[in-house]
């Protein structure tokens, strides 16, 4: 079977819209229990039979999101502010459904997607949910932190618990064959009827429900199943007494023919018949979602397990469960649907799966992911994003390259933590394994941990004008000439170039309180350590062709070091902001100069040569740069003047105040 490949990008631009953000009062719940606590005789996940019924008053309008905040797009850029475009990733999937006319679904961190399988082009809806139901009539129910929302394609309608819902937090949503919404909250279950609410407390959080073709509702909590029934109107619940192996259900699916499937966190996948709860084969992975196809033919997604990083997805053969994809092929499977020609949605921190006819196929656009950990800019214009510098949420991310027009991705299946631009114009990428070349063409490996240098995951790469590359990895300082290698004895995290050769690195000892600035002129070190400065701290991230090194102090901020005397006030230099700026590290020096500072806020850019009161400029969320302490080292300069930051493109050019 062909592999599913992988897409590794990270986001440009992280944008995240609530929907119907009006949070109302907390309803009054029962009492909260601890999920591992005994189950009391007169406490159940649902202890009244009878719902309270909450109609929504005729005078009442529930929160009504306006047309222009559902903005449909069919790419993934969007312009929050004059000079700005964000480029969100729509890749990592949270859950979806099929629509009846067989179009998908999905929820993302970039918003709604609704794609069109047949043509794999796709809109996109600036709205954030959690989970997603559709109704028979086509229309959406969307689960978020402040309430459950109606989507008609143009606008949303929001119903929180002010208007009759039992709590403001929904976990999990689904709509019954009656047309009748049911709904999943942190205190509770909520049935609307499209006039009232019905509502339906519990000490526990809902972590999900599922509807019957008969009507009959499951619900899963940390104290067990709940099951109702509404010839009855009531409550049934299933416990270890009643052959549950343990109280821990995640995940609920009912089939057709009246079976229910449930995954018991630690013990594995349960069938329910009727009468007995049956473990149905064995499967070591964390379930996080359960399809039954219409003959009952349960599929399962997993996220996999301590020992396993991927994902998987598997369906049962009345023995064993059959695995179509494994977790050396697969992101972690969030959510699965089935389409109306059997085809087979899984939703990844990657991309969109489809599953048809045996072979994979994976649907994606913009950077893949919501974190850059690196970002370059080729000769070409060509941007480029790196994912891999934290392995927990950019798991075999690799590499994407944005043109202007169209994303490619590259690397699947590596972690690439470092990026620069070789004076030949190649691309380098660190990686956490070892180093790599692309000439426009082919990729090269120049050096391997372990063989060419010490074993470490690479966090720097820079480049003197020789065309020597200097690498650093926690570990040592190597240099490469494009003929040989010579290891420094160095535990290096990060190097600096200065105009006129010099090479300045930040590194330490070993120990608490060793960190040091060195610079090396080609044939001799000299160490200084930080805590000896002058300022008592210092991390250079840049020198201009004056020899000065540039870099944040712990108290003062922003300062230069004239090279001379280390501990003397008279070699130091500071420069303080107007609004007392949290400096987090110098990045960058533009072509024109300018240094570029990360912030505990997002960017500063800084003039020199400027008037003390015209020498900065802040770019934070207020400007329309989404970014955060999150986002540094990840900027670049374009040949054509555009800058891209960690997460967002600026054109200098349409907006005042930067040449």
């Amino acid at each position: 079977m062909p592999k599913m490949r992988r897409c590794i990008i990270t986001a440009i631009a992280v944008l995240t819209i609530c929907v119907g953000c009006g949070p109302g009062a907390n309803s009054t719940l029962a009492p909260s229990l601890s999920p591992t606590a005994p189950l009391p005789p007169d406490i159940r996940p649902f202890p009244i039979a009878t719902a309270l019924v909450v109609p929504v008053a005729p005078t009442s309008t529930p929160g009504r999101l306006p047309p222009s905040s559902i903005v449909s797009t069919v790419t993934i850029s969007t312009s929050p502010s004059p000079g700005w475009t964000e480029y969100i990733s729509i890749n990592d999937i949270r859950d979806l459904a099929f629509a009846p006319d067989g179009t998908l679904w999905a929820i993302s961190g970039g918003g709604l997607v609704h794609w069109d399988l047949g043509t794999d082009t796709y809109n996109r809806y600036l709205i954030h949910a959690g989970a997603i139901a559709v109704a028979p009539d086509g229309t959406l129910w969307l689960a978020t932190d402040y309430g459950v929302c109606h989507f008609d394609g143009a606008a949303c309608k929001n119903y929180t618990n002010a208007d009759g819902l039992i709590h403001g937090s929904v976990r999990t949503v689904d709509v019954a064959s009656d047309g009748a919404v049911w709904v999943g909250t942190e205190g509770g279950v909520s049935r609307f009827d499209g006039k009232s609410w019905s509502v339906y407390p519990s000490p526990v959080p809902i972590t999900d429900l599922a509807t019957a073709i008969n009507g009959e509702v499951w619900v899963a909590t940390s104290l067990g199943m709940g099951h109702y029934t509404p010839a009855q109107d009531a409550w049934t619940t299933y416990t270890e007494k009643r052959g549950l192996p343990s109280l821990q259900v995640q995940t609920v699916a009912a089939g057709p023919e009246g079976s229910v499937w449930v995954f018991v966190l630690w013990e594995g996948i349960y069938r329910f018949d009727g009468t007995n709860w049956q473990e149905a084969g064995e499967i070591s992975d964390t379930v996080t979602d359960i399809l039954l196809e219409p003959d009952g033919t349960p599929w399962v997604a997993t996220s996999g397990g301590w020992h396993n990083p991927g994902g998987s997805l598997a369906y049962w053969d009345s023995s064993e469960w059959i695995k179509v994809a494994s977790e050396d092929e697969m992101e972690p499977i969030t959510s699965v649907a089935l389409g109306p020609e059997g085809e087979i949605a899984a939703g990844t921190g990657l991309g969109l799966g489809i599953y048809q006819g045996g072979e994979w196929q994976l649907l994606r656009d913009g950077p893949a992911h919501d974190r850059v950990t690196s970002v370059a800019v080729t000769p070409d214009g060509a941007a480029w994003f790196a994912f891999g510098a934290d392995a927990s949420s950019t798991h075999y991310a690799g590499l994407s390259r944005f043109d202007g027009q169209a994303w490619q991705y590259f690397l699947d299946e590596i972690e690439v933590t470092a990026l620069a631009v070789a004076p030949d114009g190649s691309l380098w990428a660190g990686t956490v394994n070892d180093v790599r070349r692309f000439d426009g063409v082919a990729w090269e490996t120049v050096a391997r941990c372990g063989e060419d240098m010490p074993v470490g995951s690479i966090l720097d790469i820079a480049f003197t004008s020789d065309g020597a590359a200097w690498i650093a990895n926690g570990f040592s300082l190597a240099r490469f000439d494009d003929q040989s290698w010579t290891v420094y004895e160095k535990l290096a995290y990060s190097v600096v170039t200065a105009p006129d050769g010099d090479i300045w690195i930040n590194g330490w000892e070993g120990r608490h309180g060793s960190f040091y600035v060195a610079r090396f002129d080609g044939e001799n070190w000299t160490t200084y350590k930080a805590a000896d400065s002058f300022p008592g701290g210092f991390r250079v991230g840049a020198v201009t062709p004056d020899g000065r090194a540039w870099g944040i102090t712990p108290e003062r901020g922003l300062a230069s070091f004239d090279g001379e005397s280390w501990s003397d006030e008279r070699d130091w230099t500071f420069y303080p902001t107007a609004d007392s700026l949290s400096f987090n590290s110098v990045e960058a020096i533009a072509p024109d100069g300018a240094l570029w500072l990360h912030t505990s806020e997002g960017f500063a850019r800084f003039k020199v040569e400027n008037r003390p009161d015209d020498r900065w400029t802040t770019y934070t969320a207020d400007d329309g740069l989404v970014c955060d302490s999150s986002c540094g080292d990840a900027i670049a300069f374009a040949p054509d003047g555009t800058i891209w930051f960690g997460t967002t493109r600026f054109q200098p050019s349409q907006r005042g105040g930067v040449q």
